[in-house]
């Protein structure tokens, strides 16, 4: 114990004591290790509230599977087994990613005090060390939703039905 804390009163990320091999432990100490070296060097982190790239997830990902079922609806191609026309979709949301960034923005604004009270409960809730350990849970739990939301839309779209 006195090697950790002297390990990060010199700005060094102390060893965990926690199980060893455990998922939780090990999730929690790269998330606390990225949080500690993020917070060595404000200066070169984007300056963005937190809800921002956590919108810009969620609205490209809704943005993708709109695109693709209007797509697909539109003009009869399965963009699952026929992946020469997924440009054509990935063009859409870029392009709709731009047109509707000061709408993106001005939510943003209204979102950080909600976000805030989100990672405060988070960090209390959890016992989590630091709002950095809060806001990257928020981000993980994110991204398995949008991944798995465009997965589930492709799987679906790639496998034949039984029997048809």
């Amino acid at each position: 114990m006195a090697a950790a804390a002297a390990a990060e009163d010199k700005g060094g990320v102390a060893a965990p004591d926690r199980q060893p091999g455990a998922l939780r432990g090990a999730c929690l100490c790269l998330v606390e290790c990225f949080a500690k070296s993020a917070q060595r060097r404000p200066g070169q982190l984007l300056h963005r509230p937190p809800p921002a790239g956590l919108l810009d997830g969620v609205t490209s990902a809704a943005a993708f599977v709109l695109y693709f079922l209007a797509y697909e609806a539109q003009t009869g191609v399965n963009l699952a087994r026929s992946p020469r026309h997924l440009p054509k979709v990935m063009l859409l949301v870029w392009a709709s990613k731009h047109v509707t960034r000061p709408f993106r923005w001005a939510a943003v604004a209204g979102l950080a005090p909600l976000a805030d009270r989100l990672l405060d409960t988070l960090q209390r809730r959890m016992r989590l060390r630091s709002r950095g350990v809060a806001f990257a849970l928020c981000v993980a739990c994110t991204a398995v939703c949008c991944l798995g939301a465009v997965g589930a839309l492709l799987l679906s779209r790639w496998v034949q039905p039984v029997g048809g």
